[in-house]
């Protein structure tokens, strides 16, 4: 089952009940299903995130949607607000492959 939330502020939230994919477990129904759905979103162009930020779940798809100088400006940005690594340490821009 597939549901939506808001979509007027042009951010589409869905829900995707993984129970409902036949003969897989949870954890890689939730991968089908994200490797699915922020596809199509860097196909398309769009984000794979707005207002509510990257968080660590969707940190791997995060160069589907950002090109590698929007990642380089998002490092420069946290090197120079963050010099010695105190907020969030070891996170999103750590993770990423530069």
């Amino acid at each position: 089952m597939l549901r939506f939330g808001h979509i007027g502020d042009g951010n589409l939230h869905i829900t995707v009940n993984a129970r409902d994919i036949p003969a897989a477990g949870r954890e890689q129904a939730e991968r089908l299903v994200d490797d699915l759905v922020y596809g199509l979103v860097a196909e398309a162009g769009g984000s794979i995130s707005a207002e509510h930020g990257i968080g660590s779940i969707k940190q791997p798809y995060l160069p589907a949607c950002r090109t590698p100088a929007e990642l380089a400006a998002m490092r420069a940005l946290k090197q120079a607000l963050d010099p010695l690594g105190l907020l969030n340490p070891g996170k999103i821009l750590a993770q990423l492959s530069r």
